[in-house]
């Protein structure tokens, strides 16, 4: 069954049951595999099956629920606030001073009605729905005390008028919404920030001119011009020149990178030092920078499976205010009704998890880690221990050939079939052999007529009647002599003679220690796999004081390796190749090196967007972070709706000052969120 996945905005939910509403609904729409909305991100992430549905289709039944799949103008929303907040707050501070109970309604009526509008649209909408939200026990507190008001008045009826009650409580949870979207762009600005990394312009090279034009304009296999102090506008290749590029923005690498022609350089980046032509190779959304801002929105979208438990309280908590609200009313009348109703706040439960995750992912993604999915971040937070590929994650991935040895007389013939062979492959064994071989100056390479690739044991080829093995000693198990200590051996056989051996070296990498003891500090404990030979496996352990270690590992064997050591502990993978794949999709948590293959990245659930391992305990730690935070938020809305509903229930409570807690019960989720931007890694 294929699966498309979208991405996309929705306006005009005004409480976690709105987004609860939408989601229920698009789960129930044939075609729809699964749904996640986001009151707090103001998004949906839908996955369908493109055969039985499709993204209009999915749109009209956002449309149909009331709300709109477009992207809420939170400039227009926040003046629009603003307005209400300054005229029905002075209409506010006058109802608090005058007592005439006619002018007192002629006063309330703008607020009720005008400042008050969107209350009643969504609870309006909400009714259509058949459910309930935010705006249900909004409008029907403020509306019974304003219209009880308004009979008291009209009739003359002995009792208190409540037309103050209802303007100010309105005006009150206007200001909590006033801050509360103030609060969510902050949460938001890291999609933001992504999204001001792309230039609009560009220098295109046509019949030998230059001309400049709009980004959009531009067509794979453009050649533009990028000037020093300009932004690359689009994912490429240099064609000519060379320049150092700063990718900080991008990838959070602080130092500017050396490119030359035939590298590749990510849109967005900022040329630093000289000219270069590039040829453009991505456009759209299939550019790095596009992809990021993708997975960041999608990742902001979904939910932890924590959140699943708030759903379902939040679920029937409007219907359970509701039958309180009748009790509350036989126990102390109708000040105790509307101050139930106004004290209740569903929005500080539906904002905790999801503001939280909002806030981290973005963190996340400017020290350079992109988290695919929210349950990655709570994973990460109760990981015990971090499993590390050797090659290309602990080490540069980079070997040089340090030493050779030649059991037959060394001729071009044997050189010229191990390096056509090595050439085939872009394992970095294989690669640092054929630079080595590169240098003996052969004139001419054999065809290669067949070519096999063994994960975890080498290669094997066929050059005419030529049999070339080329690999470790799983491959070529009777080797005559051991290798070197503390180097990785790979020997090669033609027509069943072993005929050399190469000693290759592999530099550790040079934050590899301090990520070690940064994961010792957060109590997680470290282990090396590697493919390598006993010796070379346990130099590598010793630099980084590594307790535990597993040498000689194939592949298949990793998996069973992580699948063990998951069986009684939260387990992460780190790795960067085709054959860390299978282990990073078997361990509760993936983590995959920005260099490495796509296979090993999409097995992952975060990615590092520079090869920097520190990385790793820094995404722990605030992964950690993020789950304190979220359970202090849970805490926080749960504590307050159990304490202060009984205490409107006896009457207890002012149902003005029950208006102003609720605002900013959800104000004081957000703010607590807000902290993680702060948080030192």
């Amino acid at each position: 069954m294929s699966k498309q996945l979208i991405t996309f905005p929705v306006a005009g939910m005004h409480c976690n049951s709105c987004s609860l509403n939408i989601q229920r609904t698009l789960k129930k729409t044939p075609g729809v595999i699964d749904a996640s909305v986001s009151y707090a991100s103001e998004q949906a992430v839908v996955g369908f099956n493109p055969a039985l549905t499709t993204q209009s289709k999915i749109f009209n039944v956002v449309k149909s629920l009331g709300y709109q799949p477009v992207k809420t103008d939170k400039t227009a929303e926040l003046k629009s606030l603003k307005t209400k907040l300054i005229a029905g707050g002075s209409l506010a501070i006058l109802l608090m001073l005058v007592k005439n109970p006619w002018l007192l309604w002629l006063l309330s009526t703008p607020i009720q009605f005008w400042a008050g509008k969107s209350f009643y649209q969504g609870a309006w909408s909400a009714l259509k729905n058949k459910t309930s939200s935010m705006d249900t026990l909004v409008v029907l507190g403020t509306s019974t005390a304003y219209f009880y008001s308004a009979a008291v008045t009209v009739f003359k009826l002995d009792g208190h008028t409540f037309f103050e009650t209802s303007g100010v409580i309105i005006i009150f949870i206007l200001l909590g919404k006033f801050l509360e979207s103030r609060a969510k762009n902050q949460a938001s600005q890291a999609i933001d920030k992504l999204l001001a990394l792309q230039p609009q312009a560009a220098h295109l090279i046509k019949n030998k001119q230059i001309i400049d034009v709009n980004i959009n304009s531009l067509k794979v296999g453009d050649t533009v011009l990028v000037k020093p102090g300009e932004k690359v506008p689009l994912d490429g290749i240099i064609i000519k020149g060379a320049s150092a590029v700063d990718e900080s923005l991008v990838t959070g690498e602080s130092l500017p990178v050396e490119k030359k022609p035939l590298d590749q350089v990510i849109g967005a980046t900022l040329n630093t030092s000289q000219s270069f032509y590039l040829r453009i190779e991505s456009i759209g959304e299939d550019t790095t920078l596009s992809k990021i801002i993708q997975l960041v929105r999608q990742a902001q979208g979904s939910k932890p499976a924590v959140q699943r438990l708030v759903d379902e309280v939040s679920r029937y908590f409007v219907p359970t205010v509701l039958v309180l609200s009748v009790v509350a009313f036989f126990i102390s009348g109708l000040t105790g009704l509307i101050a139930v109703l106004v004290i209740a706040c569903p929005c500080a439960l539906g904002l905790a998890t999801p503001t939280s995750i909002m806030v981290s992912v973005g963190k996340a993604a400017q020290i350079g880690v992109l988290v695919k999915a929210a349950p990655s971040l709570e994973i990460a937070a109760k990981a015990k221990v971090v499993v590390f590929d050797k090659t290309g994650t602990l080490t540069m991935g980079k070997p040089v050939v340090v030493g050779t040895y030649w059991y037959t007389v060394k001729n071009n013939k044997i050189l010229a079939l191990i390096s056509a062979s090595v050439s085939q492959s872009s394992h970095p064994l294989a690669q640092a052999i054929n630079a080595y071989l590169a240098k003996s100056s052969l004139s001419r390479l054999p065809l290669i007529d067949r070519f096999e690739e063994i994960p975890g044991q080498g290669i094997k080829a066929v050059s005419g009647r030529n049999q070339i093995l080329i690999g470790n000693q799983k491959l070529i198990p009777s080797v005559p002599v051991k290798s070197r200590l503390d180097t990785t051996a790979v020997w090669a056989k033609i027509n069943n003679q072993v005929a050399a051996r190469f000693n290759l070296f592999d530099q550790l990498k040079p934050e590899a220690p301090a990520a070690i003891a940064a994961l010792k500090q957060l109590k997680i404990q470290a282990i090396m796999i590697s493919g390598d030979h006993k010796s070379a496996a346990a130099k590598v352990a010793k630099a980084l004081k590594l307790k535990k270690y597993y040498a000689e590992v194939q592949p298949q064997d990793k998996v069973k390796l992580v699948e063990s050591l998951s069986q009684t502990q939260t387990v992460i993978m780190v790795g960067d190749g085709i054959n860390d794949a299978p282990a990073l999709a078997k361990a509760h948590l993936g983590i995959a090196m920005g260099g490495g293959t796509d296979v090993a990245i999409e097995s992952a659930g975060m990615t590092l967007l520079r090869n920097d391992l520190n990385l790793v305990p820094r995404v722990i730690r605030l992964s950690q972070l993020t789950l304190i935070n979220i359970k202090q938020n849970l805490f926080w809305a749960f504590a307050y709706n159990l304490i202060l509903i009984p205490v409107a229930m006896l009457g207890k409570l002012n149902p003005m000052l029950a208006g102003l807690a609720m605002a900013f019960s959800s104000v004081s989720v957000m703010a607590n969120a807000l902290r993680l931007k702060r948080a030192k890694l």
